[in-house]
């Protein structure tokens, strides 16, 4: 039980983490609000700009 809401917490800052860098936020100002590391925000936004996350590509 600890575990899956630490889980869910984590997906949350994630969440929100990628919701920041949208909005121009630096890597190091999001991992200081969010308590998250900076490598972990940099990878979010090498996800988000190579669009990793929440689509998938379709080949034919």
């Amino acid at each position: 039980m600890v575990k899956e809401r630490a889980a869910a917490q984590r997906q949350k800052a994630l969440a929100q983490a990628r919701e920041m860098i949208g909005q121009g936020y630096r890597a190091e100002e999001i991992a200081a609000q969010l308590g998250l590391g900076k490598r972990v925000v940099l990878q979010c936004e090498r996800e988000l700009k190579n669009g990793k996350r929440g689509e998938k590509n379709e080949t034919l």
